[in-house]
């Protein structure tokens, strides 16, 4: 199986790094007090929060949404399924992974 970010990703400067982690753990912490909406889970705003979120301070949505921006990274893919982008992992051996017993199927009943 093959997961991963592939190699293409470098270890940033120590401080940059910090503020990365800071950042994104700031927007996961935003993310995580979703409410409930008859569309799913959103922030009270919608998108509008996640697009406001200083994580993505700078960025021109509306060139975001006409795909006018150039990725920092574009992989090359010579075909649909094409993993070699992708760090490559050993297949788990699911044959012998407990089962699942009652107490947690009781946990995903109205999932």
């Amino acid at each position: 199986m093959k997961v991963g970010p592939g190699p293409a990703v470098a270890a940033p400067p120590p401080r940059a790094s910090r503020l990365s982690l800071s950042l994104s753990l700031s927007l996961s912490l935003s993310l995580s007090h979703l409410s409930p909406s008859p569309h799913g889970f959103l922030l009270q705003n919608g998108a509008e929060d996640v697009k406001r979120h200083r994580w993505f301070k700078g960025i021109d949505w509306v060139d975001v949404f006409h795909r006018k921006l150039k990725p920092p990274i574009v992989p090359r893919v010579s075909f649909d399924g094409d993993t070699r982008n992708f760090d490559e992992y050993p297949e788990a051996d699911w044959k012998n992974a407990p089962v699942v017993g009652d107490t947690e199927r009781k946990l995903f009943e109205d999932f």
